[in-house]
């Protein structure tokens, strides 16, 4: 649950091919921007698109880009059948 204490615990991460992120977030992010999903990495975000007050993101998963010091970091919950639905 802590990256740098272990003494904490674990606890199952469920990655997905679509995520939602908080509105917030959404709003400040750029086409061609880096941002840092928290406990999965950094992506490219290659599309952006805005209809009826939701926004879209299409996304590059960069998996050997460790470098997290420069960019946004976003909080996130996959979409999936056993998460609530937005």
């Amino acid at each position: 649950m802590h990256p740098k204490n272990a003494a904490i615990g674990t606890k199952a991460v469920e990655y997905a091919k679509e995520v939602y992120i908080e509105k917030a977030d959404a709003q400040d992010i750029v086409v061609d921007e880096k941002v840092t999903l928290m406990k999965w990495g950094n992506m490219l975000v290659t599309g952006k698109d805005e209809k009826n007050g939701q926004i879209t993101f299409t996304a590059k998963l960069l998996p050997d880009d460790k470098d997290f010091k420069k960019t946004k970091k976003i909080t996130w919950i996959s979409k999936s059948e056993t998460n609530f639905e937005v």
